[in-house]
């Protein structure tokens, strides 16, 4: 059977590299039921890289990802062929004539460029957000539910609510609408975890991670129903891509910490959780569609053995900052400050009121 079966992998002349190793390793029919592919997807999937455009990662090699202390000059030079920013700097939106400019990478090539937007938090810098729902509970929305003590400013939000759905991409003036009006390829989705993160979600919503299927596969409709292949990936979460429907919805997955951070800056995550998360991306590989890492490593040794294991697992990588500011990573840091550090976390907050 596993040779009929690589028959057929040389008859469609499947060349990818992630494919051929694990053909190699002796994963056939098993480990591709295991994985939990449709044998209807094979053809489809196979054609779409090599014979389309609707795979518009599948050949980026490097990324890079910074939200604060953007130069949009400096972002320009960097030479990636992805980048990821926020739609607006210092709250004023980028404009289409900008967003061009970080399309174009050193030496003239084309580049993707994607726009942050959070879809599992409401943030108070936003245009959206009201400046009493800070500090009048009575005041707020529903769908606004409880502050993240890991990132100040930053709230949770019942993310299956019609009124935050509107806000993110079904309302005419959606935070979607004003990303795709200055031009930008697609969307880097952010808090997609929450479906799991959060941790009073399970009480509340038992079916939170179909709920987050449901919102990013109608966000990623709404968007190319406007502009054929818009890019979605979402950051984390990375339980969702058990799920076929959630698979053929995104472009590709990014992630945080596969391999180190989790428990402490430059400290190795547990190995399963690590195997785990490693068998969730293969389901995304074999569809011929990217994975994204940061890890937020501060030497750089510790970098370049993370970017070889990375660089062997067909994994993306960047090493940016905790605060994604374009700063140098190796350069001194107080973590018990830096919002987001797992030593910021540990002296001002709880596990109840962070996520």
């Amino acid at each position: 059977m596993q040779r009929g079966w690589l028959e057929a992998m040389g008859a469609l002349r499947i060349v990818d590299e992630t494919l051929r190793r694990r053909v190699a390793a002796g994963f056939a029919l098993a480990a591709l039921a295991a994985l939990g592919w449709s044998w209807r997807d094979l053809p489809g999937n196979w054609y779409e890289f090599n014979h389309t455009n609707r795979r518009p990662l599948a050949h980026a090699k490097s990324w890079h990802y910074q939200l604060a202390n953007v130069d949009l000059d400096k972002v320009a030079a960097v030479d990636a062929d992805v980048v990821v920013v926020d739609y607006a700097i210092g709250g004023v939106p980028l404009t289409s004539e900008q967003v061009a400019k970080l399309k174009v990478r050193p030496g003239g090539k084309p580049r993707i460029v994607l726009s942050y937007l959070s879809v599992g938090e409401g943030e108070e810098k936003r245009f959206y957000w009201k400046s009493e729902w800070t500090t009048d509970a009575a005041s707020r929305p529903s769908w606004i539910n409880v502050n993240n003590c890991a990132w100040p400013g930053a709230w949770a939000v019942r993310f299956w609510q019609d009124g935050w759905k509107d806000i993110v991409f079904r309302g005419r003036d959606s935070y979607l609408a004003r990303i795709m009006a200055a031009g930008f390829d697609g969307v880097y989705l952010d808090r997609v975890d929450m479906f799991e993160d959060y941790p009073l979600i399970a009480r509340e919503k038992p079916d939170a991670a179909r709920e987050m299927i449901a919102l990013v596969a109608e966000l990623a409709a709404t968007a190319r129903a406007k502009k054929p292949g818009f890019i979605v990936v979402p950051n984390n979460g990375l339980g969702l891509l058990a799920y076929r429907d959630f698979r053929r919805a995104i472009d590709g997955q990014g992630l945080e910490e596969l391999l180190y951070s989790e428990t402490a800056t430059g400290v190795r995550n547990n190995e399963a959780k690590v195997q785990d998360n490693l068998a969730l991306i293969s389901k995304l590989q074999w569809d011929y569609k990217p994975a994204f890492t940061l890890e937020y490593l501060t030497t750089k040794p510790a970098i370049e053995a993370a970017k070889a294991e990375l660089d062997g697992l067909g994994i993306i990588s960047a090493f940016p900052t905790r605060a994604l500011d374009g700063g140098d990573p190796t350069a001194a840091g107080m973590l018990q400050s830096d919002p987001g550090t797992p030593e910021f976390v540990a002296a001002n907050c709880t596990k109840a009121n962070s996520w």
